[in-house]
């Protein structure tokens, strides 16, 4: 990968990390992601992990549904979507 190779020139890369899961078990997920970047060199803008959604429409409510909205503005520079 050009990321890791100091003789290639790439624009920095960025990365978020969104997930809406059954349980609120995120350390497994949350530490391979971590890792990844850290691997390929990319910059992390953020992380939204929201739990306890099981079926359709369980995630109404959630208080990440605001977060992730909110880090959807900053990454896009303020502008929204």
């Amino acid at each position: 990968m050009a990321e890791c190779d100091p003789n290639y020139r790439n624009p920095q890369k960025e990365s978020v990390l969104l997930m809406a899961a059954e349980g609120y078990g995120f350390d497994d997920a949350l530490s391979y992601y971590k890792n990844l970047m850290k691997h390929l060199g990319w910059k992390e803008l953020g992380t939204v992990l929201a739990g306890g959604v099981m079926k359709v429409g369980d995630i109404q409510g959630h208080k990440e549904l605001k977060d992730a909205y909110e880090l959807g503005k900053a990454v896009a520079g303020g502008n929204g979507l």
